[in-house]
């Protein structure tokens, strides 16, 4: 018996066959992660929002992991310094007022 050679119609029905194939699985496949997406999405709907306090909580922890205690002592001694310098800012103008007025009273 001899191995008998497709025809070039035999030939491009099996090609479309498989490609009809191949689109049928990809659009099965598609239908799927559309259930699965609005499955998704009822389950959202459905369920409340955090409240504040879960969401203060989380924004804490998110900043906790950032700054370490060293960034935290750094930040505390830069705000004294710059607390120290205000009040030495407003002693030195309060000062200058002061000498300024005992100037123009004599």
């Amino acid at each position: 018996m001899k191995n008998r050679v497709p025809t070039q119609d035999e030939f491009d029905m099996s090609q479309l066959q498989k490609e009809d194939q191949a689109l049928r699985a990809r659009d099965n496949e598609l239908a799927e992660t559309q259930r699965i997406l609005a499955s998704a999405r009822s389950d959202m709907d459905s369920t409340l929002p955090p409240s504040d306090l879960i969401q203060s909580i989380g924004r804490r922890k998110a900043h906790d992991q950032l700054a370490t205690k060293g960034q935290v002592t750094n930040a505390k001694r830069e705000e004294k310094h710059n607390l120290l310098l205000v009040v030495a800012l407003i002693a030195a103008t309060a000062t200058l007022v002061w000498w300024g007025l005992k100037i123009i009273h004599g």
